[in-house]
């Protein structure tokens, strides 16, 4: 797993002053945030991009309307991967999985917000694609809701989908490893990062769980931690509450 840094202030001078501070590596991919983004546009980009040594940066700008039109600026720029939202009109959500293999970039298609029927809907419509990559987004209002949202969306596209998938939601150093890595390819990690005392001190701790987990059969750690209790908050049980009573 690789761990996808998502820079989410509005502010670039404060963003910089701290991805500055990171060390990272070939592996990492650093994520220009939808608020970030959003305020500052193209000059986030060529300001992130010059401070980073990784090729692999991702613009998750989540567009909901104009699909390709802000897409492709963000392509030319050089891009590797590029967010939408799975609420995007399909047929510019095909436009921009085309333009996306065109650049030979990826597309992360967020299911943030996103309910069961929508999320099996879209996923099976896209299946079969080896340039998109759907997200297990969570939100909430603490980081453990946030984690057992993207949990149980994880668990449906797991249902529709072979490929795989990026998770982001409530990530830290005590709940990556209860994550369904032989699905997870990148684990988008925000607040768990950009607001710790020590930045560079957090992806490292974070990254070192990943290469570690990397050597450990998946299947001891997901039937121990996610299935085994109707109490545990990260629990199948819980997930199938959810759904009964949406």
């Amino acid at each position: 797993m690789r761990i996808q840094v998502a820079l989410d202030d509005i502010e670039l001078d404060s963003t910089i002053r701290m991805i500055s501070e990171l060390e990272l590596d070939s592996r990492d991919i650093v994520e220009i945030g939808t608020p970030l983004i959003c305020w500052n546009g193209k000059d986030a980009f060529h300001a992130i991009r010059s401070q980073v040594k990784t090729n692999d940066i991702c613009v998750d700008l989540k567009s909901l309307d104009f699909g390709t039109r802000q897409v492709i600026p963000f392509l030319d720029l050089g891009a590797k991967f590029v967010t939408v939202h799975a609420c995007l009109e399909f047929s510019q959500l095909i436009d921009c999985i085309s333009c996306c293999s065109r650049y030979d970039a990826l597309l992360y298609l967020s299911f943030l917000g996103c309910d069961e029927n929508l999320i099996r809907r879209v996923t099976r419509l896209v299946s079969g694609s080896q340039t998109v990559i759907p997200i297990a987004h969570g939100e909430g209002k603490d980081v453990d809701e946030a984690f057992r949202r993207a949990i149980a969306r994880s668990m449906i596209i797991r249902d529709e989908w072979n490929g795989p998938i990026a998770f982001g939601g409530g990530v830290n150093e005590t709940n990556i490893s209860m994550l369904p890595r032989e699905l997870v390819t990148s684990v988008i990690v925000g607040r768990g990062i950009t607001n710790s005392p020590n930045p560079d001190r957090a992806l490292n701790k974070l990254r070192t769980i990943c290469l570690r987990l990397e050597d450990i059969d998946p299947s001891t750690v997901i039937d121990a931690k996610i299935g085994d209790s109707a109490n545990d908050p990260h629990s199948v049980a819980m997930f199938d509450h959810d759904r009964r009573n949406a």
